[in-house]
């Protein structure tokens, strides 16, 4: 759609023609107030204009926009950063007490930056005359400026205004469609080449970071896709990067990961009117003559907080489980919170979203998936490296002079770290090394300053009655959604509106508020009706999740199947490299993105996927030929030799050659790297594989 044309022949085209003159105006005058921000002006605004074309054809036609909302929301694009050009006398006195508060350089120009969409709607207020809009439509357009960025759309404010007689006027979705469209003009055509290298001499470093962010984007399309009468808007992003490794990174942080959020601000009032977007992953070009990003911004800005995104679970949306995560920020006076629940019921996701929510005020480490080869020593040795990242390196200087042999000081050296800093340390699947780290955690009880989140499908036993009354631990149980409101949202969020209320409700209540099966029941609900599918599922609890389970996999394109399959084989989370076990994938990025889309394949952190468990055995168990799976368990465990000689890279190759029936090659890991086990502390891990190995070997 193109809106301005919508406007042709109306009186809406010539009064916006006079804000378009009004603008422009403003932007010829340039002030020195953003002259390290990349550029915005006019051709920004024509960018978003051309964004916003885009959306637009994705909403209901029932529910597409009425000329004055055209004329609100254009009128709105042109004016929205405006706020960034007027002169701010007393903005350094107020930059300084700001930064005085937050104990960190903070500027004039970041103060700008923050609040020009305040001071963008306080001058259509003021000069709502000079813009031919009375004292009614200003507010509307203020509204709409200052809600395309930060501020909460779901306020009373933002509810719908009416205008003269009977005209409805839908701040919130405007202000949502203007928010989501301003964060996707991202392109290198805003962050020209010459200009940057003659600015970048003094450019501060936060500005220079935000100009190469546009320069490796060569691109944003937004295209409709409709299936089974079912329309999804398509959001793509192409970037070039001059390295493979970081190239991934810096795109998923810089570049991508602001817009998921932008999204996540907007998708639930954009569905409302039937704009179902679907945000694919970037796909990543590697140019070598492109510059990097120089180190020392990289450590600045993107270091550590990079490291902390990757190692974070992706959420794509968050529903049903606000009041458990009002809980767990609540329970932040606790020493350790325990996060209980069986498998598939959103553990991981609500951990996930803590983490996220608790980053700003803490030092977040995700641990990420405890094993069946953890130990208390590889547990310290991750732990030291994550101390050391932070400016401790006092437990890792003591592991690599003295080793583990003296457990109990390496405890010691851990606890003075926790009570003298703020960090919060995330355990995921902690049932799978309880026994190995309940004494570590007896000890850490007693830690005040920093928190241990432990995901676990079973309580812990390091504690007892007289912890849980002194208040040192918080225990949260994650169960199945007993609202249904939270069922209605999820579908609502996956695009599907077909199922009325009754259909819903006996959905709900017939998967007992599992999310996991209910997600299943989206996929098949995306091709099929809700109310066919209702008819198929079995009544037995068991039976239906089975039914749902078969019929979803059986729906999936074998590229798809294939792959589920290959990560479905890694006990833990791996990286992409990982999946190229199998050398039948053209596009693994192709069918990863579907396979997140379908919420069956978790991304953890950055570039790091797994399976849900739910479906992990299925996948397994439908290779037909037993030949295959073990090549896939041989390739696996062949990609876990080619890594560094750790203990547990080596465990894990050793399991993967049993389960590929290479008993030999196992036992002869297990016998070459003895010594290495057993000072590292994994004797008890490779006792038992020794024992198997000597006999193997006995046999020859």
């Amino acid at each position: 759609m193109d809106l301005e044309a919508a406007l042709a022949g109306s009186n809406y085209k010539s009064r916006l023609d006079i804000i378009k003159e009004h603008s422009e105006t403003l932007w010829e005058k340039d002030t020195v107030h953003h002259t390290y921000y990349t550029l915005h002006g006019m051709k920004h605004s024509r960018a978003v204009i051309s964004m916003l074309n885009g959306l637009v054809d994705g909403i209901d036609p029932d529910k597409g926009l009425t000329n004055p909302e055209i004329f609100y929301l254009l009128a709105s694009v042109y004016l929205h950063d405006v706020g960034m050009i007027l002169p701010y006398p007393e903005g350094e006195d107020e930059a300084k007490g700001i930064s005085a508060r937050k104990k960190k350089p903070y500027a004039k120009e970041d103060l700008i930056r923050d609040k020009h969409h305040l001071r963008s709607g306080g001058y259509v207020i003021e000069h709502a005359d000079n813009l031919n809009l009375d004292h009614v439509e200003s507010e509307y357009v203020r509204l709409i400026c200052e809600g395309h960025r930060v501020v909460k759309l779901d306020t009373d404010d933002y509810n719908d205004k009416l205008v003269g007689n009977n005209e409805r006027i839908r701040v919130r979705l405007l202000a949502a469609l203007l928010r989501f469209s301003d964060e996707l003009d991202i392109s290198y055509q805003r962050a020209p080449k010459k200009l940057m290298d003659i600015l970048e001499g003094e450019m501060p470093d936060y500005s220079r970071l935000q100009w190469l962010k546009h320069h490796y984007t060569s691109g944003v399309g937004i295209s409709d896709q409709e299936s089974n009468g079912m329309r999804k808007t398509i959001v793509e992003i192409q970037t070039q990067y001059p390295d493979r490794g970081r190239g991934k990174k810096i795109t998923a942080e810089l570049i991508f990961k602001p817009i998921e959020k932008s999204l996540k601000s907007v998708d639930r009032i954009l569905l409302e009117y039937g704009l179902n977007l679907q945000l694919n992953l970037p796909e990543i070009h590697f140019t070598e003559n492109l510059d990097e990003i120089p180190e020392y911004i990289y450590d600045i800005y993107l270091g550590q907080k990079l490291k902390v995104s990757m190692e974070i679970p992706r959420i794509k949306s968050f529903v049903g489980r606000n009041s458990e995560l009002l809980v767990l920020l609540s329970s932040l006076d606790k020493n350790i919170i325990i996060i209980e629940g069986i498998a598939g019921i959103g553990k991981t996701y609500v951990a996930a979203r803590f983490a996220d929510e608790v980053k700003d005020e803490y030092g977040v480490h995700w641990y990420g998936d405890l094993s069946e080869v953890s130990t208390l020593s590889s547990v310290m040795q991750r732990l030291a490296e994550f101390l050391k990242d932070n400016g401790r390196p006092r437990l890792l200087n003591h592991i690599e002079t003295f080793g583990y042999y003296n457990i109990d000081v390496l405890i010691n050296i851990l606890k003075n770290e926790l009570v003298n800093n703020r960090f919060v340390i995330f355990f995921d699947n902690y049932h799978k090394a309880e026994d190995e780290l309940n004494p570590l955690m007896k000890q850490l009880l007693y830690i005040e300053s920093s928190k241990i989140v432990l995901i676990t499908r079973q309580e812990p036993a390091f504690y007892n009655v007289v912890d849980v009354g002194e208040n040192r631990i918080a225990k949260i149980k994650i169960d199945s959604w007993e609202e249904y409101e939270d069922t209605q949202e999820m579908f609502r969020l996956r695009g599907i509106e077909s199922a009325d209320d009754t259909t819903l409700r006996e959905i709900h209540d017939r998967l007992h508020g599992h999310p996991q099966y209910l997600n299943l029941f989206c996929i098949l609900a995306q091709k099929s009706k809700p109310e066919t599918l209702l008819e198929k599922l079995l009544e037995a609890r068991e039976d239906a999740h089975s039914y749902l389970e078969t019929e979803v996999y059986n729906s999936l394109e074998a590229n798809e199947k294939l792959l589920l399959t290959i990560i479905a084989v890694y006990r833990i989370p791996e990286t992409v490299d990982a999946l190229y076990i199998v050398n039948e994938f053209t596009d693994v990025d192709e069918v990863l993105n579907s396979l997140i889309n379908k919420f069956l394949v978790n991304e953890i952190g950055i570039d790091t996927y797994n399976v849900h468990e739910i479906i992990r055995d299925y996948c397994l168990n439908d290779v037909k030929k037993k030949k295959t799976l073990r090549n896939y368990y041989k390739s696996a465990a062949e990609y876990y030799s080619s890594k560094d000689a750790n203990p547990e890279s080596l465990l894990e190759a050793s399991y993967h050659y049993i389960k590929a029936g290479e008993h030999e090659k196992s036992a002869e890991i297990v016998i070459n790297n003895a010594n290495d086990f057993i000072n590292k502390g994994f004797w008890n891990k490779i006792e038992y594989p020794l024992k198997d190995a000597i006999k193997t070997f006995g046999k020859h």
